[in-house]
């Protein structure tokens, strides 16, 4: 698979001269459009090469479209949640534990990272928030529902997800 390929060559991290490390989501975005055009030029000489009928265009179709909403949904979640959540557990080894403050902390916990061009700082539960808005509408009412629930998520986490029922774009 050319995925597999592009994958390889990939790196996401950044590191400055100070030793910390950023993610850069220009490459992550470049990364997931490679992959498509790869898988979409693939597809295109397989159907090339054998007779389609209409039916198999449209399922073709609704299935290069999902690979993209996937990949769309993947690199956001990627980029602006997991990749600076797990940087900052592997550089400050602050896992979650009654001894520093449990999930509050985490959640409450603020990293930087190059954010396409311009550096910011958020809390882990303000990536998250701002992550699901820009995944839309569904996933703002999943992030809703969360927010609704202090009993079932940290209070910071709660705060920040409750920020997307007083704010929406």
């Amino acid at each position: 698979l050319n995925a597999k390929k592009t994958l390889s060559s990939w790196s996401p991290l950044r590191q400055s001269n100070s030793g910390s490390y950023s993610v850069s989501t220009n490459s992550m975005e470049e990364l997931a459009e490679s992959i498509i055009v790869n898988e979409l030029s693939n597809g295109r000489e397989r159907s090339d090469q054998s007779t389609t009928e209409q039916g198999n265009d449209s399922e073709n179709t609704r299935t290069i479209a999902a690979l993209q909403r996937a990949l769309e949904i993947a690199t956001i979640l990627g980029s602006r949640v997991m990749a600076p959540i797990l940087i900052s557990l592997a550089t400050k080894q602050n896992w979650p534990t009654e001894e520093n403050g449990g999930w509050e902390a985490f959640w409450s916990t603020t990293t930087s990272s190059d954010d396409g061009g311009s550096a910011t700082s958020l809390s882990h539960a303000q990536r998250l928030a701002s992550s699901l808005e820009k995944l839309g509408p569904t996933y703002v009412k999943f992030g809703q529902a969360l927010g609704s629930r202090p009993d079932v998520v940290p209070p910071s986490l709660a705060v920040a997800l409750s920020s997307l029922q007083d704010d929406m774009e």
